[in-house]
């Protein structure tokens, strides 16, 4: 509690005494530090970076906050989610009240406690960041979705560019390309290859164009090699003759 002497107790100096306290114990936001992520229930645990100072002037620190829902980018069926590790900064915020009706049942409910902006009632939204984990190498041209201590990651340019970088791209559904793609390496296929526009191939190590192991089939069709069909060309017999066309 604030103190004043009896000389200048007066009506004002009661009411700023009282707005000075009553400030000191409402709770805003605050910067803070991830202590432990609770998988199953999305909630962490967190140490608040600021720390307060008692009435003697020595440093106070808050006590701990515990299962303070994390707020994740969700809406229409859809969730953007991202891993949360111990030591990730982020923004604690305390909502008017008492939240654990809710909280426990996501139903519009009667605050158990009266409390207004208190500790108890935090959100935390991860992101913001002190200046010793600012994201390096920021790009301020593009979306981007990346890994702050790897290779991989995800972008939109303003020039409509998309670029994926990392050590594997998996895709577990059908794949549609509505536009060309050129490939700078090589493309290993495992199952059956259907070509329904036609293939052309050139060009290959040693201008080999193409190396087939195995049969291949052709139906309704010739195969013709500078200009010999294998089913329409003949050969001269003995007899200075033209053999008859390939059969099966």
């Amino acid at each position: 509690m604030t103190q004043y002497t009896r000389e200048n107790a007066s009506v004002d100096a009661v009411l700023d005494a009282a707005k000075s306290d009553f400030g000191q114990q409402l709770r805003v936001a605050l910067p803070a530090i991830v202590t432990a992520f609770d998988l199953e229930k999305q909630t962490v645990s967190l140490q608040v970076a600021i720390a307060g100072t008692d009435a003697d002037g020595s440093v106070m620190s808050l006590p701990p906050l515990v299962d303070v829902p994390v707020k994740f980018p969700r809406g229409g069926g859809f969730a953007f989610t991202f891993p949360i590790r111990a030591g990730d900064e982020g923004l604690a915020i305390f909502a008017d009240r008492c939240i654990d009706g809710w909280f426990a049942s996501g139903q519009v409910s009667q605050e158990p406690e009266f409390r207004q902006h208190d500790l108890s009632d935090g959100f935390f939204l991860p992101g913001v960041s002190s200046l010793a984990k600012a994201i390096g190498a920021f790009r301020n041209d593009a979306i981007v979705m990346r890994q702050l201590d790897g290779a991989g990651y995800v972008s939109i340019d303003n020039g409509s560019n998309v670029e994926i970088d990392g050590a594997k791209l998996t895709v577990h559904c059908e794949a549609e390309f509505m536009k060309p793609v050129t490939m700078d390496d090589t493309a290993t296929i495992q199952g059956e290859t259907t070509c329904n526009g036609g293939l052309s191939a050139s060009g290959g190590e040693g201008g080999t164009a193409a190396n087939i192991s195995g049969g291949v089939t052709v139906t309704g069709g010739d195969v013709t090699v500078d200009g010999i069909g294998t089913k329409s060309h003949h050969h001269i017999d003995s007899q200075s003759g033209t053999t008859s066309e390939a059969k099966p």
